[in-house]
């Protein structure tokens, strides 16, 4: 959607180049009518709701199709604004702790792999590769 201005709106409806507006319960959308010649799709924009009393008549005089639509539940906004991705976040999280498997935690950094031999176990010196 392309943000306009309200009162470009206004300037739209009363040119008959508006379609169809959409009322929402802080922002007005709409299409234009025609098609955009490249890609043959119609315009859609929106604009801030403006308390505006002479708005649904100017829409009627003009012809325009309107229609109101409420608002989403405060419950789904919640949800899809907070809980998914928070929910996705930690999905990525246990995965990754998954896949570094066991031991490789937070302190894994002091552990060493480096093996500790016995001067006893040692069988080549370095006298006999010197030369090599």
């Amino acid at each position: 959607f392309k943000r306009i201005p309200y009162n470009e709106f206004r300037q739209r409806v009363e040119q008959g180049r508006v379609e169809r507006v959409e009322i929402l319960h802080d922002r007005l959308r709409g299409t234009m009518k025609g098609a955009n010649l490249r890609t043959g799709r119609k315009k859609h924009f929106e604009t801030a709701k403006v308390e505006d009393p002479a708005l649904i008549p100017l829409l009627e005089k003009a012809g325009v199709s309107y229609q109101g639509l409420f608002a989403p539940p405060w419950i789904v906004q919640f949800i899809s604004s907070w809980v998914l991705p928070l929910g996705i976040l930690f999905a990525v999280y246990a995965f990754v702790l998954k896949r570094m498997g066991p031991g490789q935690g937070v302190m894994a950094f002091s552990k060493s792999k480096a093996k500790i031999y016995a001067d006893k176990d040692v069988k080549v010196r370095f006298d006999d590769v010197a030369g090599v």
